[in-house]
């Protein structure tokens, strides 16, 4: 895996497309349907000669119980079936995931303490609530994607397409409360419908849950989340979906289409995908061997992609520099956001 990743560097490097900036590593835009690289063949678990701790803290910068939360607990179980640690999830919240990153930043490099995170901290860094970015870090993979959040309103204001949301909001200027949570993706779609020409009055409502729970008691009136955490709200009649920010529609059983944004005729599209990363300087066979029960859980695992479906996920997996490149990508999109 490391002669690889050596290998994948410098041909970045030959062909320019890695520059030296304050920002993640630039590399070549990833295309809007990626490749995976594919090692030649199913690796094998990591060398026994690796110093591993008797433990090692996944940090998940969000709340129990969301979409954050399912992805790190389903990687770690793999982890502590084939590695010698126990692989331990904790949830620390607080400025959108600021508080988490930076407590695994300043992390002692021994391996025993990681992040599992996604696109919402490429918010945090261009919004200002994070002064570092992935340098802090050992970047191990991009081991999970999301097909992005979807749009909802209360059923009982009549709305039903995302159409409706915007003259209704064009009509009665700012008096629509979209929840959202500072810093995170759901806060950059805001905005982004907000310049489309959505005209509603922007709270903090937030993590995903307690959005949800905002929106079910009547105290906003839109929330961005993730559908698994919301679908049982629209089929019993409480939520209605009107649109997601992917790139592509969301076609679950039993439910219409989910449209996206941009085939509604909406310029929002925000790639979503879920990291995993060491404080600077941990040990990089420690990575390499957990990259490869990465691939392994990703593409053989059929447990595994069946839970994905909790939250209509794809398997989805980019080792090493291929999975900063994936987030070069969207730095790329994020930044270009005026926040202000």
């Amino acid at each position: 895996m490391k002669k690889l990743i050596a290998i994948l560097l410098v041909a970045l490097l030959v062909f320019g497309l890695v520059a030296c900036t304050s920002t993640p590593p630039a590399a070549t835009p990833a295309p809007a349907t990626p490749t995976p690289a594919t090692p030649a063949e199913t690796p094998e678990p990591g060398p026994a000669e690796i110093n591993w701790p008797a433990n090692v803290e996944i940090v998940v910068p969000a709340g129990p119980g969301g979409d954050s939360d399912f992805n790190a607990r389903l990687h770690a179980a793999e982890f502590s079936r084939y590695l010698p640690p126990n692989f331990i999830v904790t949830n620390v919240t607080g400025s959108g995931g600021v508080i988490g990153l930076r407590q695994v930043k300043d992390a002692a490099p021994d391996g025993s303490t990681a992040v599992f995170f996604h696109s919402a901290f490429v918010v945090n860094q261009v919004t200002g609530l994070a002064d570092f970015g992935f340098e802090a870090f050992e970047f191990a993979a991009v081991a999970a994607a999301h097909p992005g959040q979807v749009l909802l309103v209360r059923a009982d204001l009549g709305i039903n397409t995302l159409e409706e949301l915007f003259e209704h909001s064009q009509a009665n200027p700012g008096e629509l409360l979209l929840g959202v949570e500072t810093g995170t993706i759901s806060f950059a779609t805001g905005v982004l419908l907000q310049q489309a020409g959505l005209d509603v009055t922007m709270v903090d409502a937030g993590p995903a849950a307690e959005r949800i729970a905002m929106l079910l008691g009547g105290h906003v009136d839109i929330v961005a989340t993730a559908f698994g955490l919301a679908a049982d709200h629209v089929t019993n009649g409480s939520f209605v979906a009107l649109g997601i920010d992917g790139r592509e529609d969301l076609i679950v059983e039993g439910f219409d289409p989910i449209l996206s944004f941009r085939s509604q005729g909406v310029d929002v599209a925000i790639p979503f995908y879920y990291f995993l990363a060491f404080p600077a300087g941990t040990d990089l066979n420690m990575i390499d061997a957990i990259n490869e029960v990465i691939y392994r859980t990703v593409t053989t695992n059929e447990d595994y992609q069946e839970a994905l479906h909790t939250f209509f996920q794809t398997p989805t997996v980019y080792l090493g520099v291929d999975g900063l490149a994936i987030f070069t990508e969207v730095y790329r999109i994020l930044s270009q956001i005026d926040f202000s």
